[in-house]
């Protein structure tokens, strides 16, 4: 039950390295072993907040803003692997589209 777990898991996060590691603005950081990824936003030039609250306006993705999980997630937003991974290809694909108008 555990091995069938952390598969799950290991497959939702490659789900989102491939849909957000070459999204300019974003830098995702692999996990080591958590059931979530923090993506360094501030190279959109928006603070986490702002982006957690734009994104979610602009795509209806709802995503954690990490700063209240310390200084080193501080600029992150957080995406949680609690959902399928079709699910979560679809909510990668609207924040790469919300990150790319960004830099446009």
């Amino acid at each position: 039950e555990i091995d069938r777990m952390l598969e799950l898991y290991r497959n939702r996060c490659n789900v989102v390295l491939e849909h957000l590691s070459n999204t300019p603005g974003l830098t995702v950081i692999e996990p080591e072993g958590a059931m979530y990824v923090l993506v360094d936003v501030t190279g959109t030039g928006l603070t986490s907040g702002e982006f957690s609250r734009k994104l979610y306006d602009a795509e209806e993705v709802a995503v954690l803003d990490a700063k209240p999980f310390g200084e080193p997630a501080n600029g992150c937003i957080r995406i949680a692997f609690t959902i399928s991974e079709q699910e979560l290809a679809e909510g990668c694909e609207r924040i790469r589209r919300f990150a790319m108008s960004l830099a446009a």
